[in-house]
């Protein structure tokens, strides 16, 4: 009589209850804009993500990590002219799982924006 032993392989999978945080901007305005968000990671300033194109009545929106800081949103909007100007740039709290939203609204030539309720 032969014994024959059958190994059992277990597989775990650990699934991390960390959210990123998270920041949009709803475009509202009568242009085209973009936004770029700047945080420090680790120790380094140089991190940043910049978004697509939101075209009027567009969202997007940008994960960074939850460990970032000294987090800055950068919104720039374009002219007919093809020419970026700058709209606004502000300082972010964020904290684990966070999530920021901006509106922005109004003319090229009167730009404006808000922190909203997400």
């Amino acid at each position: 009589m032969k014994a024959v032993l059958f190994g059992l392989c277990v597989l775990v999978i650990a699934v991390s209850a960390h959210a990123d945080c998270s920041i949009s901007i709803t475009n509202e305005s009568e242009y085209a804009a973009k936004f770029t968000v700047i945080y420090e990671q680790n120790g380094r300033r140089s991190e940043s993500k910049t978004s697509e194109d939101i075209q009027p009545g567009a969202e997007r929106s940008i994960e960074i990590p939850d460990e970032a800081k000294n987090v800055y949103v950068k919104c720039d909007h374009y002219w007919q002219t093809g020419s970026i100007k700058r709209m606004f740039i502000v300082p972010v709290s964020v904290e684990q799982g966070s999530k920021k939203c901006f509106k922005i609204m109004g003319t090229a030539i009167n730009p404006m924006y808000e922190s909203i309720s997400c």
